[in-house]
């Protein structure tokens, strides 16, 4: 796997945060009509995208990853929930709520996101595993920082 230069991570990552964001948004005023707690989750969804856009774009260490693979999982792991058993209280009818291209859309950027950061995630670690050597201040930047070695005292 090669490892993916972050100069296009990040603001790949940004991006597909926002669009997470711009589709939960639009979805608010019929997720009230449906079930209020619907509404109120859209908003918290829209909250935590629009989050993950300023982390992305504020630092790049493995918890802004680690946050944008949980992120693309719950969020196609919500349309999948919704297409199979139904949302509870929302009627009888499973996929009427997610049944849209919108929704589509937000499944498929959260599968997106979720592989974006598995692949970052993953060459990061066999990075630190097979120790490369350092070749830029980048790669020094996310090296850990050794502790000494204390033996001889």
């Amino acid at each position: 796997m090669p490892p993916l230069r972050q100069d296009v991570a990040r603001p790949l990552g940004a991006v597909l945060f926002l669009g997470i964001a711009v589709l939960h948004f639009q979805a608010i005023g019929p997720g009230f009509a449906v079930q209020p707690y619907l509404g109120v989750s859209l908003i918290l969804g829209t909250a935590t995208a629009l989050g993950g856009v300023a982390g992305t774009l504020a630092e790049d260490r493995d918890r802004i990853w680690w946050y944008a693979l949980a992120e693309g999982l719950l969020t196609a792991a919500a349309y999948a929930v919704e297409r199979l058993p139904g949302l509870p209280l929302a009627g009888r009818d499973p996929g009427r709520w997610y049944g849209s291209p919108g929704a589509r859309t937000l499944a498929f950027l959260g599968v997106l996101l979720a592989v974006l950061a598995a692949w970052t995630l993953l060459a990061r670690f066999r990075r630190r595993r097979t120790r490369m050597p350092v070749t830029s201040a980048y790669d020094r930047d996310l090296m850990s920082i050794p502790r000494p070695n204390r033996s001889g005292e």
